[in-house]
């Protein structure tokens, strides 16, 4: 069941954003997957509440931009597990954060939590991506006068 949910959550939810994002800024899907990891660690570092875990934090967000910066291209695997966990993860903290809109509870923690579960999915399915192909581009239009023979 979560192979085929995988597969669908690929190809129709998180493909098509992270090709159009390569294409527009010209990286590779492995860049991306940096980048998306590196936003991942700093909104984790910004959710952290106590100093070990803002130290912690902040060392793996000094590792995860020199990952970003040094080995942008380099391939990098996703596994189907972490994106499980993550899936899992998702649908716990959007549950969570329905319950405190439905309770008019403060939802400012829970929504960063949903954000960061889709930073990563994002992050985890843009390592799948095999190959981004070009980007089309369209026929320009002939403006003027049409040249008489």
């Amino acid at each position: 069941m979560f192979a085929r949910l995988d597969a669908w959550l690929a190809k129709y939810a998180f493909h098509p954003p992270i090709i159009w994002f390569c294409q527009i800024t010209r990286q590779t899907q492995y860049a991306a997957s940096r980048l998306f990891w590196f936003t991942a660690m700093l909104m984790m570092f910004y959710r952290a509440s106590s100093l070990w875990a803002q130290v912690f934090m902040g060392l793996m967000c000094l590792s995860g931009m020199l990952s970003a910066s040094l080995r942008a291209n380099e391939h990098t695997e996703s596994w189907s597990v972490m994106r499980r966990i993550w899936l899992c993860l998702a649908v716990l903290d959007t549950s969570l954060f329905v319950l405190c809109v439905i309770y008019d509870e403060k939802v400012g923690g829970a929504s960063l939590n949903v954000a960061i579960d889709i930073v990563v999915l994002f992050a985890e399915y843009a390592a799948t991506i095999k190959t981004i192909p070009p980007r089309k581009t369209r026929e320009r239009k002939v403006s003027g006068k049409a040249v008489r023979a």
